[in-house]
């Protein structure tokens, strides 16, 4: 059963700004400043948002390069108190120089240097309190997972040997209902070695066994669970390392000022519609439109035997497969009205294409709501 997420999060995009323009009838993505400078206005995960979005989380001051449609030149990213997020350079487009990123509380989090976008030397991070916490060395041979401290300071990974363990947040809803995920394992001429254990949890909760990974020297050669050979590719995309999602700032790639769309459900349902239609191996000749209603109750669980699916593919086969993904999803975040959780009828609409490289793609996903006020 998918679970909901209980913190606010969110993921990929639905819509792309692939030109930016400011007009006085829309929403506004960016403003100009005085001295050439431009402020951008992102959402948490660097998504561009609208300025008077509530979901904005982050602003950031740089030049543009309105041609090329990129930064160019010294950048700062602000949270809403003022204080500094991310400090960088971009030349042509490209990272370029010292990078420095600062926890809410203004002490370092981490620092690297780009040369022509890539990342060079040691990248350091640092716990809140300024103690080192990793070391990643980045060459030509990839990543090198140099030092590593535990909470508690001890050193468990020296010049890349030693055992390894790292948190990660999941980026938005997922089905796996957890805030966090856990690697766990050895590392070898700082590299993974030998089976990695990957655990999913919530703070102040026991961690839930998921996964083991075996590695060679690095190399990843299999995946498995308590059920055997585990062939999920979300859980094989977890990552080992850190990430930080300011890289995404470059494509200016925006959403939505909803709930649904900032907590990364679109994406969610866009993946599981893509999933299933493309195990079917069907071709599709022109694209479909498709919607569905269906009851929500306040604890956001689905009445799935109240769906009605409507679409204008004029097969009745494959309108089957689409109720049928519908009736897989049994929860979607609940309307709320006046900050309380209402039972509400939604309709879920979107579209399907067939791409050039013969796989099928969902698209245009959009939830309405039947009560007003539903995005909180």
């Amino acid at each position: 059963m998918i679970r909901k997420l209980i913190h606010i999060l969110l993921l990929l995009c639905v819509c792309s700004f692939t030109k930016l323009h400011a007009q006085d009838d829309k929403p506004v993505f960016y403003e100009k400043l005085d001295q050439g400078l431009i402020r951008f206005y992102f959402d948490k995960y660097y998504y561009l948002v609208s300025k008077e979005c509530e979901f904005k989380t982050i602003e950031r001051v740089s030049k543009f390069d309105f041609a090329k449609q990129v930064f160019d030149g010294e950048f700062r990213d602000f949270a809403p108190n003022g204080s500094r997020i991310l400090v960088g350079s971009y030349k042509d487009g490209k990272k370029e120089g010292l990078f420095k990123a600062f926890h809410p509380n203004g002490v370092l989090k981490w620092e690297v240097n780009f040369q022509s976008n890539n990342p060079t030397g040691d990248w350091k991070y640092y716990y809140p309190d300024g103690k080192p916490l990793l070391t990643i060395t980045y060459n030509e041979q990839g990543y090198f997972i140099k030092d590593y401290w535990d909470n508690r300071g001890k050193q468990e990974v020296i010049d890349g040997e030693g055992n390894y363990e790292f948190s990660i947040p999941f980026e938005g809803f997922t089905e796996f209902g957890f805030d966090f995920y856990l690697r766990k394992g050895k590392v070898k001429n700082g590299r993974p070695q030998g089976n990695w254990n990957t655990y999913f949890y919530n703070v102040g909760q026991q961690a839930v066994y998921a996964m083991t990974q075996r590695f060679a020297n690095g190399v990843l050669t299999t995946t498995y669970d308590d059920n055997g050979d585990l062939n999920n590719e979300d859980f094989m995309s977890l990552s080992i390392l850190p990430y930080d999602y300011f890289i995404r700032a470059e494509l200016f790639n925006g959403k939505s000022c909803s709930f649904d769309d900032y907590s990364n459900f679109y994406a969610f349902l866009t993946k599981r519609f893509n999933d299933n239609l493309n195990k079917t191996g069907l071709d599709i000749t022109k694209q479909v439109n498709f919607s569905y209603l269906v009851e929500v109750k306040k604890t956001g669980m689905a009445n799935l035997k109240s769906l009605k699916l409507i679409s204008d593919s004029g097969d009745e086969p494959f309108d089957g497969i689409l109720s049928r993904i519908a009736r897989s999803i049994d929860f979607y975040f609940p309307t709320y009205k006046d900050n309380q959780p209402q039972d509400d009828l939604i309709r879920v609409s979107g579209g399907i294409t067939q791409g050039n490289d013969g796989k099928i793609y969902t698209h245009s996903i959009k939830i309405e709501r039947q009560i007003d006020n539903s995005s909180k």
